[in-house]
């Protein structure tokens, strides 16, 4: 096992494309052209682990660095994920590259970690099982909803709210309510000023113009951000199942009678945006409700995205931002685990009203 680097991109590329996941739909996610341009931004810093047989990449597994917040304390928690190993391939060989890099992570002196598993991968929850049993200590912090919330009706926006695009004079607001919104969950990042224009100036395609801000009587009430990253990742379908194609000649048959945008067909990419930090002051729901019913509404004029991307914690209040919304849901399991007793584990239990952050627009 060794690292990656930029002259392992074409064979990384086509790695993502042998290795697609399958379920309802069967895809794959194609980083062209800079498949190290998502991991860059998925941390502070990362690296690119690969396996390979006879000068041929066969698996990827991605580790990245990150500060959060855990149990009262900042620690700098390791994150892995993104493994892919060729079909012909499989076997122990996911479970050896994940040992070694995250043994290779207690050795470097990390407190923690971080990773989420689909629920439903069996396979890949028995070796975090498995890692348990060795190397670490953890604990499933509840599970995340993560929604396709549909564009293709209008949906009503609360009364008493503008909504508008943020600015740069914006910046520092949308810094403080990120902060407060998000100083009581599990494993949020920092949300300073400078911490916000960093994630900006290095996440290619958004900007402080992807916030949009709900105001009320004047006030800022509630903030998101909405991120096509078009540019350097897509979700490409290989095959539908027949599930899928029944979903999908549904969509045909109601396409008249709403702002249904070009369905895909198997080879092509879906069409999708991200909503990313959102946050609401004080507990103001509707506001938020305003952002994404207001953003939803735009998008069914233009009829080119298929869906949102929004994932919450299954304790997140936010989500009832919602509640009324068409879409389709999975879940993901999040596990986090420590590597000495620095880190004192939350009980799972704990979870049911305490939220944990996500951002599954870089995960």
């Amino acid at each position: 096992m060794r690292i990656a680097t930029i002259k392992d991109n074409d064979q990384l590329l086509d790695l993502c494309r042998s290795a697609p996941m399958e379920g309802v739909v069967t895809a794959y996610v194609d980083q062209s052209p800079d498949f190290f341009a998502m991991p860059s931004i998925q941390g502070e810093n990362f690296k690119v682990w690969v396996e390979e047989h006879e000068s041929k990449i066969t698996a990827c597994i991605v580790e990245t660095h990150k500060t959060i917040n855990y149990n009262g304390k900042t620690h700098k928690a390791f994150y892995f994920g993104d493994l892919k190993v060729r079909p012909e391939n499989r076997g122990t060989l996911g479970l050896r590259m994940s040992s070694q890099i995250v043994k290779k992570a207690k050795d470097e002196g990390f407190a923690m970690g971080e990773c989420f598993v689909i629920d439903g991968n069996d396979k890949m929850m028995k070796v975090i099982e498995y890692l348990g049993t060795k190397i670490y200590s953890h604990v499933i912090s509840g599970k995340a909803d993560i929604y396709q919330i549909m564009p293709y009706r209008k949906y009503k926006v609360p009364k008493g709210y503008t909504v508008r695009n943020a600015t740069e004079n914006d910046i520092e607001p949308i810094s403080r309510i990120l902060e407060t919104q998000y100083s009581g969950y599990t494993a949020s990042p920092l949300f300073t000023k400078d911490d916000l224009c960093e994630v900006i100036d290095k996440t290619p395609g958004f900007s402080i113009n992807n916030f949009r801000v709900a105001e009320k009587n004047g006030e800022i009430a509630a903030v998101a951000a909405f991120w096509d990253q078009g540019k350097i990742r897509r979700t490409v379908i290989k095959k539908f199942s027949n599930k899928a194609k029944l979903v999908i000649k549904t969509l045909r048959l109601i396409k008249p009678f709403f702002a249904i945008p070009e369905l895909p067909e198997e080879g092509s990419a879906l069409e999708y945006l991200y909503l990313r930090f959102p946050a609401t002051v004080n507990n103001d729901i509707d506001g938020l409700k305003a952002i994404i019913a207001s953003e939803s509404n735009s998008l069914k004029k233009i009829k080119k995205y298929h869906f949102i991307w929004a994932g919450f914690h299954e304790g997140d209040n936010l989500s009832l931002a919602i509640k009324d919304m068409w879409k389709m849901s999975m879940k993901v399991n999040i596990i986090h685990f420590k590597f000495n007793d620095e880190v004192e584990l939350i009980d799972p239990e704990v979870h049911k009203n305490k939220p944990v952050f996500v951002d599954f627009s870089v995960v």
